[in-house]
């Protein structure tokens, strides 16, 4: 039976003893209190209930429920008390699934992310996480793999790859969302990601080719007769990630107005190729201008690509896809990426990644007075904050252009 608290000679609702039929009728001094209480509606309209025990006296109890239904009318109580980090972090990645806001990459990058953290906090009390145990994980986590990296090292076994402060500043990136979703449901009164301590991580510097090292790539290619020459021609003319170019069809391409309007990617996740139809950011889908002699380019690789749909027959792919083999089979991000790097050896270049590319379309840009939120828009960044953090130290002869100018006019003036 449920034994009332009595104070001031009135019952309190939610605030009682659990005795058994054996008990004394007035008093019972071997049970403790409890007490239970309905919160606020949550974001799914229904309203928690919670209940603890233990309490040695009534009046403990009592106390208690007043602090939980406090709280919990400001927000502050976690209305799933036994909610463990995995449980939310689980719940919280198939939501975003489910709603749309995660790309396959995404998708994978933010599973893998959470596996890491499931590992040392999965078991915990989300309402019980600290910013502390969260830096003590980032710890963990490189520590762990150093080891054991240096365990298959000396029994001869495959290593995995070392986990780097770039690869923990990725982690917390998604501890920080989780978490703070967490807070913005009221599972937990705070985010704690937000104060914990992660690795310092220095952003590694662009360097891109200079215009007469992308004007020599072109040429090389070129001599050759390579397939891979408008592919190239296109993304040092447009900036273009290699998922954007890639995912490009023909019917994008309008060559008598000299535009292409990139709206999808295709991409690798998990080792398997596929096409998304949406680009990385809100701001990718747009429409970019080709310059006149990219224009050329591309009707030349159109009537060749045309010679090959010929030759094949009926063999041919017909996806409609601007970049292909000869059979028409639309190419793969890895096998760009590594013929890339191939070619680069072999005209004997600087070594870049096929994304530096992009990073050489800014530097050129940049060099030739683009301001700098004209260029964030053709480049499909959200935020022209951004690059101008990314870009703004890839303009060395605009730097040294100032310093004459600030040199001349401090001439003239002490003259």
């Amino acid at each position: 039976m449920n034994r009332p608290h009595i104070y001031r000679g009135q019952k309190v609702p939610g605030v009682f003893q659990r005795c058994k039929k054996t008990c004394p009728a007035l008093r019972c001094d071997v049970h403790t209190w409890s007490y239970h209480v309905v919160l606020p509606a949550g974001p799914d309209g229904r309203r928690p209930q919670l209940t603890k025990a233990g309490f040695g006296t009534g009046r403990e109890a009592m106390k208690a429920r007043e602090e939980a239904a406090t709280a919990g009318r400001n927000g502050k109580t976690s209305s799933k008390p036994k909610l463990t980090f995995a449980d939310w972090a689980d719940r919280w990645l198939a939501g975003k699934v489910e709603r749309g806001e995660l790309r396959p990459s995404s998708h994978t990058a933010h599973r893998n992310a959470l596996a890491h953290l499931k590992r040392y906090l999965g078991t915990k009390k989300l309402k019980s996480l600290t910013s502390h145990e969260l830096t003590e994980t980032y710890a963990a986590i490189i520590r762990d793999r150093r080891a054991e990296i240096e365990a298959a090292r000396a029994t001869g076994g495959k290593a995995s790859r070392p986990i780097s402060a770039a690869s923990i500043t990725r982690i917390h990136t998604v501890a920080n969302g989780c978490l703070r979703d967490a807070a913005d449901a009221k599972f937990i009164d705070h985010n704690p990601a937000a104060t914990a301590k992660k690795p310092k991580y220095q952003g590694s510097k662009v360097k891109p080719w200079t215009p007469a090292q992308a004007r020599q790539f072109l040429e090389f290619l070129t001599s050759t007769g390579d397939r891979l020459v408008p592919l190239i021609h296109l993304a040092i003319h447009t900036g273009l990630r290699r998922g954007e170019l890639l995912g490009l069809g023909w019917a994008d391409v309008d060559l008598d107005a000299g535009t292409a309007r990139v709206w999808r990617q295709r991409v690798t996740v998990a080792g398997v190729v596929s096409v998304v139809d949406q680009t990385k950011t809100e701001a990718g889908d747009r429409l970019v201008p080709l310059f006149p002699g990219t224009v050329a380019v591309l009707r030349q690789w159109r009537a060749q690509q045309n010679r090959e749909r010929l030759a094949w027959g009926p063999a041919w792919n017909d996806g409609g896809w601007v970049f292909t083999r000869e059979d028409g089979q639309p190419l793969y991000p890895d096998t760009v990426g590594r013929a890339f790097r191939k070619r680069t050896e072999q005209a004997k270049l600087p070594r870049l990644r096929f994304h530096d590319l992009r990073h050489t379309f800014a530097s050129i840009a940049l060099n030739a007075d683009v301001s700098m939120p004209i260029l964030s828009k053709v480049m499909g960044h959200t935020n022209p904050a951004f690059t101008s953090k990314r870009y703004a130290h890839l303009s060395p002869e605009k730097h040294s252009e100032v310093m004459r100018a600030v040199g001349e006019e401090l001439g003239s003036a002490t003259g």
